[in-house]
């Protein structure tokens, strides 16, 4: 079937128009989808055809270009290291001095580490009530915002669709009407037809009969 065909049998009025629902008009519908579709050299499943098959993302950062070594291997993901967090005495080279004051540096730098965390707790039972309350406020405003504009669009949509709805009825009111009249035209040209015909067969008649009775009388 041809496409012009096709269109052909598809009307502006899907809100009037009932032939939308049958089958030959769904498979119509979805032959011209398919043909769309086949203009497309390029699918979902191979958007990326044109990069070629040996295609590796260029990183300057050494990190990112080892994990994307990693994951395109599917080797799983080092365990968190917390060695550099452990405190013990150092066992090599326990008499000398070098040793046991980087173990005591270390130290310290745990238990700094220790008292920052302690301090972020106490600010958090001080005033993290209040931050998350104050928080959950803005996502609560945020959300009742995206809600009323979403309601908003919802009804602009049912109005919208409301008004083509009554557009299109009236349109299609009008339309039948017009068909209408176009169907009674049609009939009286018919008949006008007939009448002209059988008044053309009717006067040639007559005239056949006046030359008839002309030779007659002669």
């Amino acid at each position: 079937m041809d496409t012009t065909d096709v269109m052909m049998g598809i009307g502006p009025l899907p809100y009037v128009d009932s032939e939308y629902e049958s089958e030959d008009m769904r498979a119509m519908v979805d032959a011209m989808i398919e043909d769309e579709a086949s203009k497309f050299p390029i699918t979902a499943k191979n958007y990326l055809s044109y990069l070629g098959q040996e295609y590796t993302p260029k990183f300057t950062s050494e990190l990112l270009k080892n994990e994307y070594a990693r994951v395109s291997t599917g080797k799983p993901m080092a365990p968190f290291d917390v060695k550099r967090y452990k405190v013990a005495e150092p066992t090599v080279g326990a008499t000398k001095e070098d040793a046991w004051r980087a173990a005591t540096d270390h130290v310290a730098t745990q238990l700094e580490m220790q008292h920052d965390r302690i301090i972020n707790l106490e600010l958090l039972i001080k005033y993290g009530k209040t931050a998350w309350l104050e928080h959950t406020k803005e996502l609560e405003l945020v959300k009742d915002t995206a809600q009323t504009q979403l309601e908003k669009i919802t009804d602009d949509l049912e109005e919208l669709n409301g008004t083509r709805a009554a557009e299109q009825q009236d349109a299609g009111m009008r339309l039948l009407d017009l068909q209408a009249q176009l169907t009674t035209f049609l009939d009286q040209k018919l008949e006008v037809q007939k009448a002209c015909y059988t008044l053309e067969r009717e006067l040639q008649y007559l005239e056949q009969k006046t030359q008839n009775t002309g030779g007659a009388a002669e």
